[in-house]
């Protein structure tokens, strides 16, 4: 094997690309320890087949729905990738004078099985789609058209005289009623997968990397669902415009705002009641307890000292789009006290994760505005905090959370991959030997979740009889902070990380339509939402 992975990409003979795989070459390049050998030209995709109903939507979306970041936007090779050779896929010899170790397949082009056995690990590609949308035609559209609130895409391999895996899976948010917008929304997110998943490769090698029980044949029976017929097509449009001004109408009617809500009982699995949780009511701005339309309070967590009870979190004024951590206490009678500013910069901070260590609390809130991770620790309990360190500059980490398992203290947040995607659907996950550090060493297996219905953090990390629980939302809903996941973490080690989901929390009762996060003591939770 070279001292680095020599990876071919075939490419339609047009000679153009989506933008999307044109940023992803482009951060593949970028990967010490990797060379692009070639751009191989083979002949393209057959295109779906267009009546004339589908034509007339894709018109009309174009039209109305327009972005800056249009996966699909084609781009000329000539114009990024000018230093790579390119040659023909029937050249067969000089394909075999390569000496490639990976060909990944972009999406313009037919997969071509006689290809995997000119690579080491055979052919890699992305399918969009899951389950029953598993590719099927065009991309997006039927789980638009269904009204589906979120869009998988995988990445998988072919290898030579083995079953094709696949070697990642994820899922991202539809953007309501628009194919066009979903689209660019999961082939943005997938545009990380093959990137992510070489610098793995990279740092476990190919022994390590292939040998994962979680890998698993995809679906390999075509989908129902292909291109629809002229009048199914004109129908479905109708339709969707109708729900789609329902959906802005509804959505301009807004006005409730997430709020603190707590509940004296212990935390149980099976026996979760949220008609038992109060609303906490504090005052807003101004000191009067209506005048809250432009003000909410979310991310609770709790501390419990000296038999008294106190709930930080988050205080957002929406006509300064920031907010600040506030804290309160909280009698068992009910009673609280009222709320006091105790942490504000001149950027957005939110989701006050509040923990001890040696006898002193230390706070890491969400200071993902100034792309930093930043630590203070409390002076005075619960009022006076100082800033001690960044743990992290230049990254957006949203919600960190901390774990401190086998000697070593685990970091999780999520991350927006690439930059402008979202910030709900991918878990990263940091290490380091001390808390007082600013080194922290990525897991290898980053992002180790990419999944909009279980994955941005929800609260503190849990033990139960031996076991640790990680709390997530579900955001797999046209509702930011629907609902709470609960999984239990089953590995967890400097190379590798599994969870599986064992419950969750959805806002069932008569007044809840949403709750997004999930601490609590002995006798004591509390939760935000909206009610």
């Amino acid at each position: 094997m070279n001292n680095y992975l020599r990876i071919g990409f075939l490419i339609s003979e047009t000679k153009k690309l989506p933008e999307w795989e044109t940023e992803m070459i482009i951060a593949v390049k970028g990967i010490p320890g990797i060379r692009i050998a070639a751009l191989i030209c083979v002949e393209p995709k057959r295109d779906y087949k267009k009546g004339l109903g589908l034509r007339a939507f894709q018109k009309f979306e174009n039209l109305w729905f327009r972005s800056t970041s249009d996966a699909s936007r084609k781009i000329s090779i000539d114009t990024r990738f000018g230093e790579i050779p390119v040659i023909e896929a029937a050249n067969r010899d000089t394909l075999r004078g390569l000496d490639l170790d990976i060909i990944y397949c972009t999406d313009g082009v037919q997969r071509i099985n006689e290809f995997e056995n000119l690579a080491r690990y055979g052919v890699w590609y992305i399918t969009f789609g899951s389950g029953q949308y598993t590719a099927a035609v065009p991309p997006g559209y039927w789980e638009v058209m269904h009204d589906c609130a979120e869009i998988a895409s995988c990445l998988q391999v072919k290898r030579p005289d083995t079953p094709a895996i696949t070697i990642y899976e994820g899922s991202t948010t539809t953007v309501p009623y628009s194919v066009k917008n979903t689209y660019s929304h999961i082939a943005w997110k997938s545009a990380s997968y093959l990137p992510l998943r070489l610098n793995e490769f990279l740092k476990t090698g190919a022994s390590s990397f292939f040998s994962r029980e979680k890998y698993k044949e995809p679906d390999s029976a075509p989908s129902k669902y292909t291109t629809p017929g002229t009048l199914t097509a004109i129908g479905l449009f109708i339709r969707n415009t109708f729900r789609y001004l329902r959906y802005k109408i509804t959505f301009l009617s807004r006005h409730k705002k997430f709020t603190i809500l707590y509940s004296e009982q212990a935390f149980r699995f099976e026996e979760f009641d949220l008609n038992r949780f109060i609303p906490l009511t504090l005052p807003g701005p101004g000191g009067s307890v209506r005048r809250q339309k432009n003000f909410f309070r979310a991310d609770p967590f709790l501390i419990v000292k000296d038999q008294k009870a106190y709930i930080f979190f988050e205080e957002f004024h929406e006509s300064i789009n920031k907010g600040h951590i506030s804290v309160v206490m909280l009698s068992k009678k009910g009673q609280h006290s009222e709320p006091i500013k105790i942490l504000d910069r001149p950027y957005h901070i939110s989701y006050p994760f509040i923990f001890q260590y040696q006898d002193d609390y230390y706070m890491i809130p969400e200071t993902s505005a100034n792309k930093t991770v930043e630590l203070y620790k409390c002076r005075s309990f619960p009022h006076e905090w100082d800033f001690v360190e960044n743990l992290m500059t230049g990254i957006v980490l949203i919600d960190p959370t901390l774990l401190y398992y086998n000697k070593r203290w685990w970091l999780f947040g999520t991350r927006p991959e690439p930059s402008f995607t979202s910030t709900n659907d991918q878990l990263f996950l940091y290490s380091s030997e001390t808390i007082l550090s600013p080194r922290w060493d990525p897991h290898p297996q980053n992002p180790v979740v990419t999944n909009i219905s279980n994955c941005r953090p929800a609260g503190c990390i849990f033990s139960r009889n031996g076991k640790f629980y990680r709390p997530a939302q579900n955001n797999a809903s046209k509702q930011y902070g629907y609902a709470i996941k609960i999984n239990e973490i089953e590995v967890l080690s400097e190379t590798e990380y599994k969870e599986k989901e064992v419950f969750e929390i959805l806002p069932d009762s008569k007044n809840l339509c949403a709750l997004h996060t999930l601490n609590f003591t002995d006798d004591l939770i509390v939760i935000d939402g909206i009610v």
